[in-house]
């Protein structure tokens, strides 16, 4: 089940980024990371602290419920 949480985390990330037409290098400096943490974070390969989170969330300029599963994501 915390595979599939972080899984889903990862592709709203994605989603969000793409839609902001952001690269995953500009995404990463934007929320002072690293592109491979990002790339690790959107393949659902790596947990996240909530204040990455949160970093990352304020660099996409959404709140973090935006990026955070709800009912609608797959168990």
């Amino acid at each position: 089940m915390a595979i599939r949480f972080y899984e889903n985390i990862g592709k709203r990330i994605r989603e969000i980024r793409e839609e902001a037409e952001l690269t995953q290098a500009e995404l990463a400096t934007r929320a002072d990371l690293n592109r491979r943490s990002i790339m690790n974070i959107e393949a659902g390969q790596k947990g996240v602290f909530a204040h990455t989170l949160q970093r990352i969330a304020d660099a996409l300029r959404v709140p973090i419920a935006a990026i955070w599963p709800g009912d609608d994501d797959e168990d």
